[in-house]
């Protein structure tokens, strides 16, 4: 096996106590609300744009699906998970969501249910990657 090792700092990170990120850190919102305009305005874009390894669109896919289904169900009440569902899919777009995570998705729209976005996220998400994207 060959290993190899870097000695010296290849970046560095300085989170600003006064950024969006830390604002919302301390509001203790879910990551997914952080994260979410990288995702979808960022990441997405670059994935479209660029010839990219299958794990990354595995990484990505768990990123969109998984917030999408986590903010939904933190969301209350029913009217606010209706409207945030529509803009989360708007901002995706031209990626269209699987008719099977999109069943689960309406279902945790409907209930704003964490169970059911936890048995989503890690049974049925999970199981649309290995059987679609893995594979190929």
């Amino acid at each position: 096996m060959n290993l190899s090792s870097v000695d010296r700092y290849v970046s560095f990170y300085y989170r600003h106590p006064n950024s969006t990120v830390s604002n919302q850190n301390k509001k203790k919102l879910d990551k997914g609300f952080a994260y979410w305009n990288q995702y979808a305005k960022a990441y997405l874009p670059y994935y479209y744009n660029n010839s990219l390894p299958v794990f990354y669109q595995i990484e990505l896919t768990k990123l969109i699906y998984g917030s999408m289904a986590k903010m939904i169900a933190l969301t209350q009440p029913y009217k606010h998970r209706v409207q945030l569902y529509k803009k989360l899919k708007g901002e995706i777009k031209p990626l269209e969501i699987p008719y099977i995570l999109n069943v689960f998705l309406e279902l945790i729209v409907i209930t704003g249910s964490l169970n059911l976005y936890k048995f989503y996220y890690h049974y049925i998400l999970i199981k649309f990657l290995n059987m679609f994207l893995i594979k190929k």
